[in-house]
């Protein structure tokens, strides 16, 4: 996306204080299409438009490509962002150019944050998967569990003794519960972690860690989600006691 920004000579930016889920819910007020767009693609019958919203403390930022710039798709476009430039506060709408060069503001969001998976939002997701989203993020907040960003959810579990273990739930198109084994971990497992048995868990990639992590589906009782996090807690911190035997806590 950055890239896409430093070549191309015109596109759009909508950006704020704000959290993700709101501009989300903002833009899919102002611009319906959005909520049945593919992956971050806005395909329209003249047009189409690359999204992605990225979210840091400065608040969120959506950037909108067009990528068939032509004649017959500058009125789509130009309607796309009058609907757009209807937002209430504190959103901004503003034109970005050449070189990555976007509003001050605009720019400190997208430069110290990340881009989220659009479906992690919940405006964006498909019903009833929204709702079974909301209700199951918010069963586990009030049950203790923290929010780390819309998409993002950390708890501590005793893991025997004096040791804790971390267990992150993941609101993507399904619920990842993942928790940490091993640090300096790249985009790729190292070869002694490849074939590791770890059970009925996944050995993945987070950088900087290696993960177990345990995939659910958002029907999943919230009672449930609670055992298996502090199964994975305990299964975890086994493994992480015998990856780094010389090592404490990882988070």
């Amino acid at each position: 996306m950055h890239q896409a920004m430093l070549n191309m000579g015109l596109y759009f930016v909508a950006y704020g204080p704000g959290d993700p889920q709101d501009l989300a819910a903002a833009i899919s007020a102002a611009v319906p299409e959005v909520t049945t767009a593919q992956g971050n693609w806005i395909a329209g019958e003249n047009s189409v438009v690359r999204w992605m919203i990225h979210s840091s403390a400065a608040g969120s930022a959506a950037v909108f490509l067009p990528m068939i710039p032509s004649e017959e798709s500058q009125e789509p476009i130009s309607q796309f962002v009058d609907r757009l430039s209807a937002m209430p506060e504190p959103w901004t709408v503003a034109t970005g150019k050449l070189d990555a060069f976007v509003p001050e503001e605009c720019a400190a969001i997208i430069n110290s944050g990340s881009p989220l998976e659009l479906t992690a939002l919940d405006a964006l997701a498909p019903s009833p998967v929204r709702e079974q989203r909301q209700a199951l993020r918010q069963a586990l907040l009030a049950g203790g569990f923290v929010a780390v960003s819309p998409a993002l959810l950390k708890g501590t579990f005793p893991a025997g003794g004096e040791r804790t273990q971390v267990v992150m739930c993941v609101f993507s198109h399904q619920l990842g519960i993942v928790s940490p084994v091993c640090e300096g971990v790249t985009s790729e497992l190292p070869e002694h972690l490849r074939g590791l048995d770890v059970g009925r868990y996944e050995l993945a990639p987070v950088p900087p860690f290696a993960a177990l992590q345990l995939v659910l589906d958002y029907a999943t009782e919230s009672e449930l989600v609670w055992q298996e996090a502090y199964a994975l807690a305990e299964y975890a911190d086994a493994h992480e006691m015998q990856l780094n035997p010389h090592g404490g806590d990882l988070l």
